[in-house]
């Protein structure tokens, strides 16, 4: 089913360290500021089995530009959280479990001016660098995002992260930060065009991401739980699409 196909996806982010980039101070990082959290490079994929969210999610924005979408955001988070019953909030402050970061026009300058942002999500910078270092420029124009899970309870996603790149088209970046959140939640990754890119309607992220809202109803049951199998998850996925439907 094309539902397992996409929610057993991983999530990917493009970007590169600071090092890399002309002109540019890296900042110092902390690469365990949270214990709790199982870096990406210490983490094991299993491809069969539930990734989600336990506990209420918090959200933060960050970057250029950031306040400009705060109203938007906020309503996009309750509407995410009427579908799936699942606390969810934007808050200030460093404390946040999911961070969109604006205002950089590629990965690789979000990564620079957002590094302990994008920290947790590894156990060093040399990891940090071999996930990041390889992504092509191609995909720079891309509304990227990646997770990491708990390290107590490896199926349970405990912090995320998104990146909206500068230049899109206003129109384009509340898609953009509709997609992210619901990758965040365990949703599809969506992949957009570079700004200014020619789209045909199937090639559109909010299109998938607004088939993805709606999984998430069924993904946010009490009953499926982090680590469930496919065929344990299967009758109530079937249940809830009945009721639903």
């Amino acid at each position: 089913m094309r539902f397992f196909r996409l929610r057993w996806k991983d999530v990917v982010v493009a970007a590169a360290t600071c090092l890399t980039l002309a002109n540019c101070a890296p900042q110092a990082i902390v690469y365990t500021p949270r214990p709790a959290i199982l870096p990406l490079d210490a983490r094991t994929d299993d491809g069969a089995r539930v990734y989600k969210w336990v506990r209420p999610v918090t959200v933060s924005l960050t970057g250029a530009g950031a306040a400009d979408h705060r109203a938007s955001v906020v309503r996009q988070l309750e509407l995410l959280e009427t579908i799936t019953e699942h606390r969810l909030a934007l808050v200030e402050g460093n404390e946040a479990d999911a961070w969109l970061v604006f205002g950089a026009p590629t990965p690789q300058a979000a990564l620079a001016s957002h590094a302990e942002v994008f920290a947790p999500l590894y156990s060093s910078g040399t990891a940090m660098a071999a996930d990041l270092g390889d992504e092509p420029a191609a995909m720079d124009g891309y509304c990227r995002s990646k997770w990491a899970t708990n390290a107590d309870s490896p199926h349970e996603i405990v912090y995320a992260v998104g990146q909206v790149p500068s230049g899109l088209p206003e129109d384009r970046i509340e898609r953009c930060t509709m997609s992210l959140l619901v990758s965040a939640l365990g949703g599809a990754e969506p992949e957009s065009p570079a700004a200014g890119e020619a789209e045909t309607p199937q090639d559109d992220p909010f299109s998938e991401a607004a088939e993805e809202v709606v999984l998430l109803r069924v993904w946010y049951d009490n009953r499926i739980k982090p680590g469930m199998t496919v065929e344990e998850v299967k009758p109530v996925m079937a249940e809830r699409l009945h009721e639903l439907l």
